[in-house]
């Protein structure tokens, strides 16, 4: 048996001007007793929870991978901090918070315990500014200042230097790029698993190389020979290949050296699955978190699936890891789809959200945006799965993720 949680958590990845990823906030709230009693419980209780359950419970560095958690800390908690590392906790002040001087003399004290302090939700209102001695981090919202110029003239008047300037809600790789040009050094949002540009450019060789393989994979019919054949046209591919089995994780006594023995230990279709999450990552354009998290979508799909009859758990599994091919390959999915004949229902269920695999794979959309509200938690009660369970997955899928992008990279 899993342990329970008291929280529904999901993370969002916050990244700086080379995509790398520096932190994650943490986006939380109670279990619901029912689907109306979401907003019932206090922010204090709510952040209590995050903070027990990440930090206790299951473990910040299988949330964060050994990032910084961005955490908003509401008025209780600024004056009563629990005892944790300040390296591995990025305070975040809520924008309703007011600066009085009992605020402001809280924020201090963290500061100078060690907290990196940022100021969520920055509009440029002099109310707030009490608290700009001890920031750190300044957040823009870019959808509440209605535009990336509003946010350029903040950051001019409020001094590029004295400040990390975070820009959140970044939705598109052209909102990305204008708000590097705004000043900003750190983005938060889904732009990094949208296309950068879906028309007009056209794929160059290696994009044409790893599309084909990937189609190639996708035949049911295909034998280890012929994959063995695909791989040894790539050197490079086969060798990770042959380093990710050999990994720690799958506990091999003798070393495999060959795709043959490969196939034999973990089997065609985990292979096949594997070269594919490879090939992908040789995108080098393309930031590691995308992969993180095709990779976790594909496992938490597969988790689900296991709950809902008709459902075979490696076509849930593909249904999540492609689920950022557009994103890979700046190209519309639909297109990209019919490249590589995939499944109706994995079609079916990544264009038009429909089907057993699409409620599946909108829950799992869901729960990583933090949208719990959308969730049709009535009808997983159905399956067997409660909330807590499926919170449970989620975080599993963190962790394996996490696990086999290490084996793969070491």
């Amino acid at each position: 048996m899993h342990p329970k949680t008291n929280v529904l958590l999901a993370r969002q990845p916050i990244f700086d001007k080379k995509l790398s990823t520096i932190g994650y906030e943490l986006l939380y709230r109670p279990i619901p007793s029912d689907d109306e009693g979401w907003q019932q419980h206090c922010g204090d209780l709510a952040t209590n929870e995050v903070l027990v359950t990440a930090f206790d419970d299951i473990g910040i560095e299988h949330v964060t991978a050994g990032c910084p958690a961005y955490i908003n800390f509401t008025e209780h908690w600024l004056s009563n901090p629990p005892p944790f590392n300040p390296q591995s906790v990025v305070i975040e002040i809520l924008e309703h918070i007011k600066a009085s001087a009992e605020n402001v003399s809280a924020v201090a004290a963290l500061r100078k315990r060690g907290y990196l302090i940022a100021l969520d939700d920055y509009l440029g209102d002099p109310a707030q500014d009490p608290f700009l001695p001890h920031v750190d981090i300044i957040k823009l919202d870019i959808l509440a200042l209605k535009s990336i110029d509003n946010a350029r003239q903040i950051i001019e008047r409020k001094g590029k230097e004295n400040y990390l300037w975070l820009a959140e809600k970044v939705e598109t790789q052209q909102e990305y790029e204008a708000c590097r040009q705004a000043g900003c050094d750190y983005f938060q949002g889904y732009f990094f698993s949208k296309p950068a540009n879906i028309y007009g450019n056209k794929s160059g060789s290696n994009k044409v190389r790893i599309i084909e393989l990937i189609s190639e994979l996708q035949d049911p019919d295909i034998t280890a020979k012929h994959l063995e054949g695909l791989l040894a046209k790539d050197p490079a591919l086969s060798f990770r290949l042959l380093k990710l089995v050999n990994s720690a994780a799958f506990n091999q006594q003798n070393k495999v050296e060959s795709l043959q023995r490969a196939v034999m230990v973990a089997g065609l279709q985990q292979i096949k699955t594997w070269v594919t999450m490879l090939s992908l990552g040789k995108l080098e354009d393309k930031p590691k978190e995308l992969s993180k998290q095709s990779l976790q979508r594909a496992f938490f799909c597969q988790s689900l699936s296991k709950s809902i009859p008709g459902i075979a758990n490696d076509v849930a599994f593909t249904a999540g890891l492609f689920s950022n091919l557009d994103a890979y390959f700046d190209t519309p999915l639909v297109q990209l789809l019919d490249k590589i004949h995939l499944q109706t229902d994995i079609k079916t269920a990544l264009i038009k959200k429909s089907g057993k695999l699409g409620f599946i794979f909108t829950t799992v959309i869901f729960m990583e945006k933090g949208e719990w509200q959308k969730i049709r938690w009535s009808l997983w009660k159905k399956t067997g799965l409660d909330p807590s369970e499926i919170e449970w997955l989620y975080l599993e899928s963190i962790k394996e993720a996490e696990q086999l992008l290490d084996s793969s990279l070491n």
